[in-house]
């Protein structure tokens, strides 16, 4: 997988390569204005690494990809996820990832998530296995999980100390935020941006967006237990912001 740096926005994208031949070489095509951070290589059962296109971290400056890169996979142990509801059931489809890893003699640690190369998604047990992780590290690795009409507020991790704990997500089923977009006149407000942002307990913030309909109504699925204004964003109408 290659990892590239984002936009002037801070962003990141993640987007698979290709897969390794009978003698382990793999050929990646780029865009050659491609600005790259990472390069990542996985295996079930076989391990894990990840090489730094930068000389020191944080990477303000990355230098060009080198025409050749080589990966050694680290040997591999096994992780177990879980995703449960408020209930204990288990939540089935949650993609889960790990969130940032490091590897012994880097210079920093790799972002993983939002990756689709090192994500999982939970079977219908609400649980999935991590077979190409780094058997030997000695700090906890963080998770992240998502899925449609849940949230986890928490950061579930993995603790070296206590390697065949599960990393046990908590998913909270989301509220929902519903009302009507009206002109001064009355009429309904078609078409019209919602946006919602929402903070907590933990840094594990909301925001999101949907758009009223023809009658000038919405529903926002909203985070639980958490503060969130709901707001339009109109290029030519303006209304108060509601808070709760």
């Amino acid at each position: 997988m290659i990892e590239p740096s984002g936009s002037s926005l801070g962003e990141r994208i993640s987007f698979q390569g290709s897969k390794t031949d009978e003698l382990g070489h793999a050929t990646i095509r780029l865009h050659p204005e491609a600005t790259i951070t990472w390069v990542i290589g996985l295996k079930d059962d076989f391990g894990f690494d990840y090489f730094e296109n930068y000389q020191s971290w944080p990477a303000i400056h990355l230098d060009p990809l080198p025409d050749n890169v080589s990966l050694t996979l680290h040997t591999a142990g096994k992780i177990q996820a879980r995703t449960i509801d408020s209930t204990d059931q288990p939540v089935a489809g949650v993609f889960i990832s790990p969130w940032t890893l490091q590897l012994s003699g880097k210079l920093s640690y790799v972002n993983c998530s939002g990756s689709t190369l090192t994500g999982r998604r939970s079977n219908t047990s609400g649980s999935c296995d991590y077979l190409w992780l780094p058997k030997e590290v000695s700090q906890r690795i963080g998770f992240s999980g998502f899925v449609n009409g849940y949230h986890c507020p928490d950061q579930p991790a993995w603790d070296a100390q206590q390697p065949q704990q599960p990393v046990t997500f908590r998913m909270l089923k989301n509220g929902v935020v519903s009302g009507t977009v009206r002109f001064p006149d009355g009429k309904p407000a078609a078409d019209v941006a919602i946006l919602g942002e929402g903070r907590g307990a933990t840094n594990r913030y909301f925001r999101g967006s949907t758009k009223t309909k023809a009658d000038g109504t919405y529903k926002l699925s909203i985070y639980p237990n958490q503060s969130t204004i709901i707001a339009v964003a109109n290029q030519n109408w303006a209304a108060a912001s509601h808070t709760g």
